[in-house]
């Protein structure tokens, strides 16, 4: 496998600060959940939360939807131990592809009655985006490529790297 450079860390944290003043101005100091999308969304969520200047408490679910660089089935240990009810919550994602994973997890959190729940990714893919569904701040408009890095892993590898990258099978 070979990796191609597509997002360095500079223009990485340049955007998590972005995006954390934008969600700090939207909720003006009203409390929120914030939900972190384990494993991919680990590092992600660690330096978006630190820009983010309100009140929180952080949560965290694991689902899985690839093994390797197919999409499967969404396989989760969804196990909703925190109160959702009346929270306003933000779901953090690592990468939107096709939506399904994040469309399963906001319907199973309607189900609980919160204020609100919008969603926060780093990475969007809008050719491969099945639903309407808003996703209300994005980091990176990317194409249909699979990726790794900062979080983001081929068969758990490569989560450790500081830069977003390509994943090349030549």
């Amino acid at each position: 496998m070979q990796l191609k450079k597509l997002i360095d860390k500079k223009a990485i944290n340049n955007n998590i600060k972005q995006m954390g003043a934008d969600i700090t101005k939207y909720y003006q100091n009203n409390p929120i959940t914030v939900v972190s999308i384990l494993k991919g969304s680990l590092l992600f969520t660690s330096d978006l939360i630190r820009e983010i200047d309100i009140e929180m408490n952080i949560e965290f679910l694991k689902i899985a939807s690839y093994k390797g660089t197919k999409r499967k089935s969404i396989k989760s240990d969804i196990s909703i131990d925190f109160n959702i009810k009346g929270k306003n919550i933000l779901i953090v994602e690592d990468i939107v592809d096709s939506g399904n994973t994040v469309n399963y997890i906001v319907n199973e959190f309607r189900k609980y009655n919160p204020n609100s729940i919008k969603i926060a990714t780093l990475l969007f893919k809008p050719s491969s985006y099945n639903f309407n569904m808003k996703i209300d701040w994005i980091g990176f408009n990317i194409k249909d490529d699979f990726v790794v890095g900062y979080g983001l892993d081929y068969n758990e590898l490569y989560r450790n790297k500081k830069c977003i990258y390509k994943l090349n099978d030549e």
